[in-house]
Formats: C-alpha cells, structure tokens, sequence
C-alpha cells in the first residue's frame, strides 16, 4: 500500500500543465457573407477567397478583393492560433478590447486590431485586419468626350498607334501633305518632326517596343522620341515594299505591291526584305484576293508564358471580288491573317476563313479601317461615319457587336475615325470631320496588376 502510494503521488507530480510563452496568428478563412446588387440582396460564401497572414508587419488581408456590394459590417472570421492562444478584438470607437471567439463576424469596414495573448498571458501580439471588396464592376466601361483644344479635323485618313505611354496619329489631308501628332493625355496634342515627302509618294508607320518606323517608297526613318528629323535608312527592297505594319523581337513586318507579307530585320544600317511564308489559299479563290491589300493593320498580343514569342494578327481590306455559293462577299467582308512568332519554331501566315455559317460573325471590309489591342480583345472601326465597335477575343477569327465596347453617344465622323490603346490601361477614339475625341476605360484595365488585392 505504501509502495502504491508513492507511485501515484510521483506520477501526479509530473503531469504539469505547459506555459506557453508565445502565440501567433497561423491561418484566416472567410465565412458566409452578405451582398447586395442593384435590388438584389443574397450571400455567397468567401472562403474562397484566400486570406494572407504577414507576420513580419503584422497585417492580414484578402489576396482578392471581395464582390462589388458585399456587406463588410459583419464578416464571418475562422483563426487559427498557435499555442492555445486566446484573441481580443479592439473597440472600433475606443481602445479598449473584448474577448474574441473564432467563426464570430467582425465589422471590417475599417481596418480592425486583433490581439493575440500567449497561453501564460505575460505575451502579446497586435495584428491589423484589412478586408476589402471591389468599388467598382471589373468589366464596366465609359467613355468620356475629352476637352481636345488642338486635334486636327480636316484629316482624309488617319493612322493611330502608342508607343512608350504616348499615342501617335498619322494623318493624311491630301497630295504629299501629311502630318504627325502625339497626345500623353488626349487633351493637348503636339505636332512631329517627319521627313519631306516627295510627289507621288506614301507615307506609313509602325512601332515596335523601343523604335518607331516611318516608310516611304524608298526610304525607312526610325525614331526612339516620335521624331523623325533624323537620316533616312535605305531600304532594300527586292520585294517592292508598300507599307511597314510592326515590328516584334528585332524583326519588321509589311506588305508589298503584291499584298504578299514581307519581313525584314537590320543589317549594317539597312533593312532587307523578304517575302514571308504564307498558306495557300487557292482553295478560298483565287490567292491575291486574299491578301491584306487595303487600310492594313497588326496586332502584336506577346504571350504571357514568354516574352519572345507572340500571336500577331494582319486584319486589312480585300483588293478585289471573289464569289461563294454564287454571293459576292468579297466587298463585304475584311481579311485576317495570324501567325504564332517564336524565335524557336518555324511558322507561316494562316489565312482564317470564315465558314459560310458563320458570316455573321466576321468583320465588314470597312474603308478606313483601324484596329487595336485592348486588354485580352483586338476592336475594329470602320467605315466614314462608324455605326459599331467590333471585338474579338480569339485574334481575329471571330467578331461580335453584342459584346464589348460601343460607340460614345454623340459620335459622328466624316473620314473615318480611328481607335487606340495607350498603353496605360485607356482607349482612345478620334473622329475625322469634328476632331473630337474620346477616352474610354474599362474598370478592370486600370487596375494595378501587382497589388495583392484590388480596390
């Protein structure tokens, strides 16, 4: 018995509860929240929006901001604290704290203060909450008419493009009188340096990520400022070039008077020029009626998996007619051509031709035709007094109304209009007749992309 006695008295001695002196705050979950949308009130459940711990400032935070609408006075908070460490919640409107519970809603429609306190309660530690939901619909777009004070309207034709967050318009009035002019804001717009265009002769432009192209007949001018004072580079040109279109990893692109793609990159000073590998698209009619002949334009959409490789599309007009099941479409219907740019892999221009089914999907062979690159969507304009934007979210081989952005009310033009993305999250749209223009946005593009949550 005593022996027993012993024995149970030296086990009880030795099973002393641990002091933890230390605790922190180790994960954060989202409940069930409440939204409300226009009228429409419900919930949705936010667990899947993934909560981030900084241990070393002591914040917490939603990675993605939470659905425009969603109610902050009461969100649902699941902790997890190392160590058995208890949680106070600071008083929004003083500093005092009250006893916290895991899964409790908490009002974070301003940033809050938790308190963690370590098992033996000589330990603290002060963590801020910020949970935040969207201000505003990521898709939503609006135009608005911008106060140009020196937009030129007396434009024939007009040719836009950005280069190194400034937007550039090539505009035509007639004979070999052209004129250049560069806008940051769409406001104030400053006439370019361009060369001396002899008679009979054509000017067309292009960019790349660090120059500028200007082309004559005869010549290529390059720029790194929009200015084109500089000397001429002779272009060597066995293929009869006709215009310049882009530029992508040191290589340049046009078309020659055959309408055929042509490619050049520079060698001692110069640049020389080869045809381009292209599908055959006798199987369409007859091959030149294919080519991008008229109002050409090229879309460079860079691949976000590698920087050297991209999906360019060529959209133009047609040169002439050509029949399908005994309708003549030629006229009505532009041309698209893509290729996929890798330094590794050898590729071809590949014609999309349009299923007779899907007609009503293509896009009009449209005068003065002007095209651009906006988020994830190529847009089309065209025609002398435009009716419609039109979109494409696969490169070109499909093009809606329905969707996507539409003309800014009040908007007219004469010679055509043209259509820009500025590179900084805008779009930009400039009338022919009235020198108007227009800046759009679209919510989501002006978002910071390395932010860890959005507002």
């Amino acid at each position: 018995m005593l022996s027993c006695a012993c024995l149970l008295s030296s086990c009880i001695g030795g099973d002393e509860a641990e002091l933890y002196d230390d605790t922190a705050i180790t994960a954060v979950s989202l409940g069930t929240v409440k939204c409300v949308r226009d009228t429409i009130r419900y919930t949705y459940s936010a667990a899947k929006y993934p909560v981030r711990i900084n241990n070393i400032t002591d914040q917490i935070y939603n990675a993605d901001s939470l659905v425009v609408g969603t109610d902050l006075s009461c969100v649902p908070m699941t902790f997890t604290v190392c160590n058995s460490g208890s949680m106070l919640l600071k008083n929004i409107d003083n500093d005092g704290f009250v006893a916290y519970a895991s899964g409790d809603t908490i009002n974070c429609t301003v940033p809050r203060t938790m308190r963690v306190v370590s098992y033996d309660g000589k330990h603290t530690r002060d963590y801020t909450i910020s949970i935040v939901a969207h201000k505003e619909f990521a898709d939503n777009f609006t135009w608005t008419e911008v106060a140009a004070t020196n937009f030129p309207n007396d434009y024939i034709s007009m040719k836009a493009l950005s280069f190194k967050g400034k937007m550039y318009v090539l505009g035509y009035k007639g004979g070999v009188n052209y004129e250049l002019v560069s806008s940051s804001d769409g406001k104030t717009w400053t006439s370019c340096a361009l060369p001396t265009v002899a008679a009979g002769d054509t000017l067309t432009i292009a960019t790349s990520d660090d120059k500028m192209y200007l082309c004559t007949k005869k010549n290529l001018y390059t720029s790194t400022d929009g200015e084109f004072s500089g000397a001429a580079k002779a272009v060597n040109d066995p293929v009869s070039l006709k215009s310049v279109l882009g530029a992508f990893d040191g290589k340049l692109y046009g078309v020659n008077s055959d309408d055929s793609v042509v490619v050049a990159k520079e060698d001692n000073g110069s640049y020389v020029w080869a045809v381009d590998s292209m599908q055959n698209t006798n199987a369409y009619g007859v091959k030149g009626d294919s080519l991008p002949a008229r109002d050409v334009n090229m879309v460079v959409e860079t691949l976000k998996t590698d920087s050297k490789s991209a999906i360019v599309t060529i959209i133009a007009n047609k040169k002439v007619c050509w029949k399908e099941k005994g309708v003549n479409i030629a006229d009505t219907t532009a041309v698209v051509w893509t290729n996929v740019l890798d330094k590794d892999m050898k590729s071809q221009w590949t014609y999309c031709a349009t299923p007779w089914s899907n007609h009503y999907l293509v896009l009009p062979n449209m005068p003065h035709l002007s095209v651009t690159c906006y988020g994830n969507t190529i847009y089309a304009i065209g025609g002398d007094n435009p009716k419609k934007i039109y979109s494409s979210p696969d490169h070109g081989i499909s093009w809606h109304t329905q969707t996507g952005i539409t003309l800014p009310e009040g908007f007219s033009a004469t010679n055509g209009a043209v259509i820009v993305a500025d590179g900084n999250g805008f779009i930009y749209l400039m009338a022919s007749g009235s020198g108007k223009v227009w800046k759009g946005r679209q919510n989501k593009q002006t978002w910071v992309p390395n932010k860890t949550y959005y507002e």
